[in-house]
């Protein structure tokens, strides 16, 4: 008899137990979805916010005489080089790598891109680095420019982005991906990217 109760009583505590750990892990579930929807509104949030600054400091100026060096080592004046309105992405050594690594990402999600229109505009610290450089973030089939670190207003922000330059190197539109956004900065590359394509046809 007592072994009885004993087991009985045994089996009510694994069962409580095992429902206490069941709502456990079910409360921690749904908190972490709400943590991370909260986050993910925030980080929007805290990405589209820079954005006015950004485009309030560059848009309207123009980058058609900045001299840029290309990967073969000749100077070229910008101006010359864009033809029509163009994709420029800005990365340097100076950035955090993840920080270019995450941009370049975001560029390789652009489906068939006219390398024509896009173009990437790379500081590095040792000119003689320049061409590895190109290479290391395997951006050779792109058109890759050298520039002068603090080229533009946006440079001083110190992470990478890309903007939409005009043909006469006035530059329309900026915009700095984080790596917390992921499908926002997707979504707006290919926007900015499509809204230019079509404007060209």
């Amino acid at each position: 008899m007592n072994k009885t109760v004993i087991a009985a009583v045994a089996a009510i505590l694994v069962g409580m137990n095992v429902y206490t750990l069941y709502k456990f892990r079910s409360y921690r579930h749904d908190a972490t979805t709400m943590l991370q929807a909260n986050k993910s509104a925030i980080d929007e949030r805290g990405t589209l916010s820079m954005q006015m600054p950004l485009n309030y400091s560059n848009i309207g100026t123009s980058i058609a005489d900045v001299v840029a060096c290309d990967t073969a080592g000749n100077n070229v004046r910008l101006g010359d080089a864009l033809r029509h309105r163009t994709l420029v992405c800005r990365i340097s050594d100076t950035y955090c790598s993840s920080c270019n690594n995450y941009l370049i990402d975001v560029f390789r999600t652009l489906k068939e891109p006219d390398n024509e229109r896009i173009i990437f505009l790379a500081s590095c610290e040792q000119r003689r680095f320049y061409r590895k450089y190109v290479s290391q973030f395997g951006i050779e089939k792109f058109q890759v420019y050298f520039v002068e670190e603090d080229m533009l207003n946006a440079d001083e922000i110190g992470f990478p982005y890309f903007f939409v330059v005009a043909a006469d190197g006035r530059i329309e539109l900026c915009y700095i991906p984080a790596e917390t956004t992921p499908q926002l900065d997707v979504q707006n590359l290919s926007q900015m990217y499509n809204t230019m394509i079509k404007a060209m046809k």
